[in-house]
């Protein structure tokens, strides 16, 4: 190997180099493999270099770089560091060529980069893609071959693989290659029913239709029993994968749903509880903090003795017709209240007291009940204990 050859002495700046020269697209995609032949200086077979070509690549990337210093144009950091070197140092004859093979890209020249030229200059070319083509079968003697295979095994019959037509790679890689590599093993012709697999892809459903053609029975089972188990194979491990998949997608969305489904359970709980707490409560009318008489709904107030024995109420209930059960008179309110009872009652008696239980614990509010409110207290009393009795007396 020569020295100075720039692509063999420093192989790892070349190929970062090549690699900035591809993203900002000074060389196009088909020629930029081809810069490590044109500029390589190890082989006795190479172009030479004109002079004047090279003068003018290098004012006319001395201005590419002062465009770049004075920022009207940004150049990759590897691309501007070897222009930088090779304008500034010493250049050697690769060195050359690549700037030659710059500044004649960017004039949209490319005969220096063409297959011609490199395989001129080097024995080991790029290899020529129409020599494929001619080693290639031509469609119509391919045609007339399959034919004549066909013809060759008269045992004919379709098969159903219980798998969806989407799998086949999965089921090449089971049986072991190719549907043709698959038939030249054991001397069979496959081949798949194309519109009835398309019906199959287009209502999601697991059938593969293949035809298998062959030459006596018992290679045919074989053949069929082969198909079959990896058919089954190769769609339970897909059906694995897709419950695998949904699985975890359900996991994601329990994991964000979690905190507010939480919070859903507590307010339910929350409601539910206020619900009971609302239903045991009778709350027919307002309660008088102290008590109220139980027929004509009269607060107890403080006991005086001109105050009315007299109870004027309806002993009945107010309808949803607006009317008193009892007497049949129309109401005013839709809830029995004291000034219903006192203004239109029906029937006359003494009052009855209710006295709440905070009310007649306290000592200064027994003296000042009514004897009835006594009577009452007095019938509780009897019949309990000590204690009980002085809870109920306030003593």
């Amino acid at each position: 190997m020569a020295a100075g050859c720039f692509f063999h002495e420093d192989r790892f700046q070349f190929e970062n180099l090549i690699r900035e020269i591809k993203t900002c697209r000074w060389i196009p995609r088909p020629y930029i493999n081809r810069v490590a032949m044109a500029i390589c200086s190890c082989r006795k077979k190479k172009r030479m270099l004109d002079e004047n070509e090279v003068k003018r690549a290098l004012v006319f990337l001395q201005e590419i770089v002062l465009m770049h210093n004075t920022r009207e144009t940004i150049l990759p950091e590897t691309l501007a560091e070897f222009l930088y070197s090779s304008l500034n140092g010493i250049c050697n004859e690769s060195r050359k060529r690549l700037l030659c093979i710059l500044f004649e890209t960017k004039n949209k020249d490319f005969h220096n980069l063409t297959r011609e030229t490199i395989s001129n200059i080097h024995n080991l070319g790029e290899k020529n893609l129409k020599e494929k083509d001619k080693n290639m079968i031509p469609p119509e003697i391919l045609a007339r071959l399959l034919t004549r295979k066909k013809k060759a095994m008269p045992i004919e019959q379709n098969i159903c693989l219980p798998m969806y037509p989407r799998l086949m790679k999965l089921l090449h890689i089971e049986i072991n290659g190719h549907f043709h590599q698959f038939g030249a093993k054991n001397k069979c012709f496959l081949e798949l029913e194309e519109s009835k697999n398309l019906d199959s892809i287009d209502n999601s459903i697991k059938q593969t239709f293949v035809r298998v053609l062959c030459r006596d029975f018992e290679s045919l089972q074989d053949i069929i029993n082969q198909l079959l188990r990896a058919a089954r194979k190769v769609q339970e491990q897909a059906d694995n994968r897709r419950e695998m998949y949904l699985q975890s997608l359900a996991n994601m969305a329990d994991d964000e749903d979690t905190e507010p489904y939480e919070k859903g359970i507590f307010s339910d709980d929350f409601g539910k509880k206020v619900a009971a707490s609302q239903r045991k409560k009778k709350s027919m009318c307002p309660v008088p903090p102290a008590g109220h008489c139980l027929h004509c709904l009269k607060p107890f107030e403080r006991y005086k003795k001109t105050s009315d024995k007299a109870c004027t109420y309806h002993p009945g209930f107010i309808s949803h017709a607006g009317r008193w059960s009892c007497c049949d008179r129309e109401a005013e309110e839709n809830i029995p209240t004291q000034k219903e009872h006192k203004d239109r009652g029906c029937c006359v008696a003494t009052h009855v007291w209710k006295i709440n239980k905070k009310t007649y614990r306290k000592t200064h509010a027994l003296p000042e009940l009514n004897t009835c409110m006594q009577d009452q207290l007095l019938r509780k009393v009897v019949g309990c204990s000590s204690k009980m009795a002085i809870q109920l007396l306030g003593v």
